[in-house]
């Protein structure tokens, strides 16, 4: 026998629609047909594109900065870099190396 749950609902950013009831059981395989009530006003369908579209700007800034502080910010935190740094400026001192300045070799 086919069960069946009836529930309204808003679609949220991304065009998610979310169903939650105790009934539905995990795992279990489900239909889902969506009805999309129109809009009551041209007005009314433009503010929810409108408030879309500034929530997709906004978290298109946010994963942007995510994104820079990942790939930027990856070493600020690793102590081992102060250690190799260090080696690396003692070894500049220690050994000066030629500098060749011909660029026809």
């Amino acid at each position: 026998m086919i069960n069946s749950i009836r529930q309204e609902t808003i679609v949220k950013k991304g065009g998610k629609v979310e169903i939650l009831s105790p009934e539905l059981p995990i795992g279990a395989k489900v239909e889902v047909i969506v009805l999309i009530e129109p809009f009551e006003s041209e007005a009314e369908r433009w503010l929810c594109l409108l408030a879309d579209n500034q929530q997709l700007e906004q978290a298109a800034k946010e994963f942007e900065q995510e994104l820079v502080d990942k790939l930027c910010g990856s070493w600020s935190k690793d102590s081992s870099l102060k250690q190799i740094f260090s080696e690396i400026e003692n070894q500049r001192h220690i050994e000066p190396r030629e500098v060749n300045f011909d660029m026809s070799s």
